[in-house]
């Protein structure tokens, strides 16, 4: 996921969840000025959610590539 703005460490329109923590990854760039890095604190699957707020239009047939593309365990 890239993000041209990040405010107060979470992407402009995303929501994060309590099991979580994301910052602004400056170093692993994929498109736009920014990356947004996320830590897992937690075993609880369930408070692990990074939701976008905003509707994306999605019709038949169209494909969207999405997952990490990064992972250091």
């Amino acid at each position: 996921m890239a993000f041209t703005a990040i405010n107060a460490q979470l992407p402009d329109n995303w929501a994060d969840d309590s099991g979580i923590s994301v910052f602004q990854e400056v170093t692993t760039v994929h498109g736009g000025d920014n990356s947004c890095g996320v830590i897992v604190n937690t075993a609880v699957q369930g408070d692990c959610d990074l939701t976008n707020e905003v509707v994306i239009p999605v019709a038949e047939g169209d494909e969207f590539p999405s997952g990490p593309t990064q992972a250091n365990l």
